[in-house]
């Protein structure tokens, strides 16, 4: 072995051998790291098919007249945690905002009862504004106190009820302490919103509220970027729908979205595999800067809210909330069955966004920010 080493100096590929023996290291590490995920062709060269499971061709993928025409006719689907969903998340169009993936319609409502598995039908219904939540006058009320609570669909409360999401629930306990001032906390989640896409939608719309204080809601989604991810998920349903000689108008939107979702997922096996928390360090200043910015001309204070947070994203996000002295709350302990909708759907249940508001609640009260 030695001798072959050597060899391979004195043939100046020393270079080449290191580079092969990263590469073989590097795909065992993938392998072990993505479990059940088998490696089948190339998409930014590595492609996933996820737990060899058969994709079952359907109805036709178009969705039906009459969802179309009125979200609010759709028939929801009956078995609970059996059932595919019937009437799926459709409030989010794409934006004409470059740095916004997508936003919600303004006054759009509908029937919703699950994105992968059927749970009970709750109502969305986005405002004039385009936020979910009640309406609201840009002008705050005099001796008011207003909150802005910006993240995804875990703000959002996808499968909840508007009254029982996190941010309405701490309305309700903030308004309960009777202290002289009225608390208003709007819900300024936005499905699939990433940290950029987060702040924009601050800076679009949340800074015409005069918020007092915005709590930043933090997912492991943030770190996404969102054209090389979506680079990655069209390629991935493409390559995927020829690899099992499927058509994309023959499947039913529950199993198009099914496929749209593993893509997400193997972006994000993706992306943790090649991201390194030096690089990532920098794009979260860089990005923190600018919501700092923001804060800092409305006069309003900052929370940081953490769910899902990856090992090697707390260290940084704890060093950038110490430099602009940010709270902290971390409801990564709700990561737990008993606080989701279901196993295949882990956005925050009534009880779950009961006990993240409580969190906030404490956090608040413990440092005097109300």
């Amino acid at each position: 072995m030695k001798k072959a080493i050597e060899r391979i100096k004195r043939e100046r590929y020393y270079f080449i051998y290191i580079g092969i023996l990263i590469s073989i290291t590097s795909y065992f590490s993938f392998l072990i790291l993505t479990d059940n995920v088998q490696i089948k062709s190339s998409i930014v060269g590595q492609f996933f098919r996820i737990n060899n499971e058969k994709i079952e061709v359907q109805a036709p993928f178009i969705e039906s007249n009459e969802f179309e025409a009125d979200p609010m006719k759709c028939k929801p689907c009956e078995k609970v945690g059996i059932d595919p969903p019937k009437c799926p998340q459709r409030c989010n169009k794409r934006s004409n905002n470059i740095r916004l993936y997508s936003e919600l319609i303004p006054n759009f409502v509908q029937i919703y009862d699950g994105n992968w598995i059927c749970l009970p039908p709750t109502v969305i219904r986005i405002n004039s504004y385009g936020f979910r939540d009640y309406e609201y006058s840009p002008e705050k009320p005099p001796n008011t106190y207003r909150i802005i609570a910006l993240g995804d669909s875990h703000t959002f409360g996808l499968g909840v009820n508007l009254t029982d999401t996190y941010p309405k629930v701490l309305e309700r306990l903030l308004n309960e302490r009777n202290d002289g001032r009225k608390y208003e906390v709007l819900n300024f989640g936005n499905p699939g919103a990433n940290l950029v896409e987060k702040i924009e939608f601050l800076k679009e719309k949340g800074i015409l509220f005069h918020p007092d204080l915005i709590i930043l809601q933090w997912d492991a989604d943030d770190r996404l970027n969102r054209t090389e991810w979506e680079e990655f998920v069209n390629s991935y349903i493409e390559r995927y729908l020829v690899e099992h000689n499927l058509q994309k108008e023959k499947l039913n939107r529950f199993t198009y979205d099914q496929i749209h979702s593993e893509a997400q997922r193997a972006y994000m096996t993706f992306k943790l595999l090649n991201e390194t928390p030096a690089r990532l360090k920098v794009e979260l200043e860089r990005e923190f800067k600018e919501l700092e910015e923001i804060a800092y001309k409305q006069k309003a204070k900052i929370i940081l809210l953490l769910f899902h947070t990856i090992t090697t994203e707390k260290p940084i996000l704890e060093q950038i909330a110490a430099k602009y002295e940010y709270p902290i709350v971390n409801c990564d302990k709700y990561e737990n069955p008993q606080y989701a909708l279901h196993e295949k759907d882990v956005h925050p249940n009534q009880l779950g966004h009961k006990l993240i508001a409580l969190e906030i609640y404490k956090k608040l009260v413990e440092l005097s920010l109300i």
